[in-house]
């Protein structure tokens, strides 16, 4: 869980939640950071564990909110019993459980695999509830929406989805029952539990329930009255960015590259294409008419909805790898159906054993794929799943500026300042959060400096020439692929510092 350095973005969440939970003090800010479903839901782990004070909070705490939400997806998709099977759940589950790309991203504090878990709400709820009319369905998906708006913008591409996804279905099923005698029949069990007055109360109740989970949350527990409507206001500055105005513009087929076919120099093959191939098989058993196990409707739908949020996430210039999970969970779905179809159409003795073997085959693929992600190349820019991703050089750094605060009197009080254009000197401030005089700046300040100055490789302060010597360059450190910091102390402790060291053996005798 904390084998990776936070990334920028786990950073900025971490400090964000740090404010909630010991100053009380969150306000949805529609520039930045996201929905307050993270920080929220996050207080109750960091309650449970030992942590007091902000330097006590771990990497682990932390990242226990996207993994329990990740989890609870699967626990969700066994409500998905009748539509895809006992073996297709048993199946889209272990491939959520395996995929490289969502067990990296259940690790990383960040909104994505929230959003991902309570878009599986809505969906299930919404065609449970399509099917039986049932209240209780109609709350459920409602929760499912407040949620999903509570916790990201970009939930809106989901609901579009979603909705011309259930369209696209009727037009479909309309068209191939058309001449048939329960054409009238087929049309009801789609739209008849939407349209009947005796239906409208559970509307309602979806939405009352949608703003149940969500105003308090958007409103600070109704401290902020202006948090609602800063979550239109945000649509603004996001518009901004997915029109162009981003570091994060990238090519159409960004996404399907790191997930298909990702091979940097001197890097292994990426591939979840195997994954892919079973979500192929699972779409062909949606519209085949021979597979009689399945919800051929609800396959149908999960397959115009993972198509068109695809499309839409990849015609945005602005991308993220971790935006994939929206489209590629719902494809791990029809890969758990397409698995099980693969099975069941195999009759013979021979032809299940080699769909059987075909399916460890992935699995073992998969799983090493998963390992090599999770535990070799965790911090790696031939890792697929890395994105602009703090290396490891951060963790000796923050080492290096703990020793020396131990043989300065001032201990943690000691002054330290952080130089760096446009503030890129983040996830910094997470690691230094246990130090209490730090200033960030853009250029290094003529002022008298402090024992320790972290400055951007980029802005050539050149201390150790500029004052003979009297601080040293003790570090050149990488934070993030080509970006580098130099560490700077001043001569007196930085030789305190290194005289505390434990000596070698060899040079003790």
């Amino acid at each position: 869980m904390d084998l990776r350095p936070l990334h920028n973005d786990e950073a900025v969440n971490a400090i964000k939640f740090g404010d909630l939970w010991l100053k009380g003090s969150y306000k949805y800010d529609p520039n930045e950071y996201h929905g307050p479903t993270l920080c929220y839901f996050t207080l109750p782990f960091t309650y449970l564990s030992s942590a007091k004070t902000f330097d006590q909070l771990s990497e682990k705490t932390l990242r226990l909110t996207p993994l329990f939400f990740s989890l609870l997806t699967i626990l969700i998709l066994l409500l998905l019993k009748d539509e895809l099977g006992k073996s297709g759940v048993i199946f889209a589950s272990l491939f959520i459980a395996i995929s490289p790309m969502v067990v990296f991203y259940s690790r990383y504090f960040i909104h994505e695999t929230l959003l991902i878990c309570f878009t599986t709400m809505l969906i299930v709820g919404v065609w449970k509830y399509a099917k039986s009319g049932k209240a209780r369905w109609a709350i459920f998906s409602g929760a499912g929406l407040g949620l999903m708006y509570a916790t990201k913008e970009t939930f809106v591409f989901s609901i579009a989805s979603l909705i011309s996804a259930f369209v696209l279905e009727l037009w479909y099923s309309y068209r191939q029952k058309r001449k048939s005698s329960d054409q009238k029949e087929n049309f009801k069990v789609f739209v008849r539990p939407f349209l009947e007055k005796a239906r409208l109360k559970h509307i309602i109740l979806a939405l009352i329930a949608a703003l149940i989970v969500s105003i308090p949350l958007y409103t600070s527990f109704f401290t902020n009255w202006n948090g609602p409507l800063d979550s239109v206001r945000t649509y603004l500055p996001w518009l901004e960015r997915a029109g162009g105005k981003s570091p994060h513009i990238h090519p159409f087929y960004f996404y399907f590259e790191r997930l298909l076919w990702f091979k940097p120099q001197r890097s292994p093959l990426w591939s979840e294409g195997t994954l892919f191939i079973f979500t192929l098989i699972g779409v062909w058993c949606g519209f085949n008419r021979r597979v009689s196990f399945l919800d051929k409707r609800f396959i149908r739908v999960i397959a115009f909805y993972s198509l068109i949020l695809a499309a839409i996430y990849s015609l945005i210039s602005y991308k993220t790898p971790w935006c994939a999970l929206g489209f590629w969970s719902g494809m791990l779905i029809l890969a758990g159906a397409g698995a099980a179809g693969l099975v069941d159409c195999c009759k013979n003795r021979w032809t299940k054993f080699l769909a059987i073997l075909l399916l460890a085959a992935t699995v073992v693929h998969i799983s090493i794929m998963n390992y090599r992600a999770n535990f070799v190349y965790y911090a790696d820019r031939r890792n697929p799943y890395t994105y602009s991703q703090t290396v490891t050089d951060i963790l000796r750094m923050a080492k290096t500026i703990d020793g020396i605060s131990k043989v300065h009197p001032d201990g943690k009080k000691l002054v330290i300042k952080v130089a760096s254009p446009e503030h890129d000197y983040w996830p910094l401030p997470w690691y230094l959060r246990s130090f209490e005089n730090i200033g960030w700046y853009d250029n290094l300040p003529k002022e008298p400096l402090p024992p320790i100055v972290i400055a951007n490789a980029r802005l050539n302060v050149e201390l150790d020439e500029k004052t003979n010597k009297d601080w040293l360059m003790v570090g050149l450190f990488e934070m993030r692929p080509r970006v580098f910091f130099e560490l700077y102390v001043e001569f007196k402790w930085w030789e305190k510092y290194v005289m505390s060291l434990p000596k070698n053996r060899d040079d003790s005798n």
